[in-house]
């Protein structure tokens, strides 16, 4: 599904389906691993698990969301990880973002996401 237009895109062949998990780390934080297209159709998704991930608290202490294996990252996504963000503050839990492609920090950027870009530290 593409952002913008709405329209269906052809997966190309080996192209990564999405899928997003929890995992428990042994210091009390929460990894939420993210493959694929994260875009206006698989976003709520991620949203349901961040949001199930942060009403926890105060366990996860912190939750590291990592994107090393996403392929494509839309403007539903950056929104997903802003309202987690805002959501993690509000909870007094760390909120970490990894592995971002330098394509994906140039896309923070430019929507203007300063806070992302802090929090991946």
């Amino acid at each position: 599904m593409d952002d913008q237009l709405g329209a269906v895109r052809e997966e190309p062949p080996g192209a990564v389906p999405f899928d997003c998990h929890a995992i428990p780390l042994s210091d009390g934080k929460v990894a939420v691993c993210v493959h694929g297209e994260v875009d206006s159709a698989t976003a709520p998704q991620l949203d349901a698990l961040l949001a199930e991930q942060l009403a926890l608290a105060p366990r996860p202490c912190g939750v590291e969301v990592m994107l090393e294996h996403t392929t494509f990252f839309g403007a539903r996504g950056i929104t997903v990880l802003l309202t987690a963000a805002q959501d993690a503050r509000r909870r007094q839990v760390k909120f970490q973002i990894t592995g971002c492609s330098p394509s994906l920090l140039r896309v923070f950027r430019i929507a203007g996401a300063p806070g992302l870009l802090a929090a991946s530290g």
